[in-house]
């Protein structure tokens, strides 16, 4: 497996990750100060060293079609760069039910 591959499974691991911190708490935000936005480490020292990481925030929006939820998740590995941005809705009820999430790659 290339190290751009992984670099994306990486970053889509850190969309998983904050879906389901979403999933258990709508309110979930993580967009700066305070650990955010945070790491995940798939291997020891792997964020300090650009080896295997993945950052990943969670903008405060309320996840309504206007202004949904916002996952960024940039993986890393080998030095190698991927990032993906989901978007989070809402079931329009709004018990906290994930109704919908589109995710795109973002290319620098």
């Amino acid at each position: 497996e290339d190290h751009s591959s992984k670099a994306y499974l990486y970053a889509e691991s850190g969309i998983n990750d904050a879906l389901r911190s979403i999933a258990q708490d709508k309110t979930f935000t993580c967009e700066s100060g305070g650990g955010c936005p945070y790491q995940i480490e798939f291997e020891t020292s792997g964020c300090s060293t650009n080896q295997a990481c993945a950052i990943v925030s969670v903008s405060s929006g309320s996840g309504t079609i206007l202004d949904p939820k916002i996952i960024t998740a940039a993986g890393t590995a080998h030095n190698n760069k991927r990032t993906l941005q989901a978007q989070v809705v809402f079931d329009a009820s709004l018990y906290g039910e994930i109704g919908s999430v589109t995710s795109k790659e973002i290319t620098q």
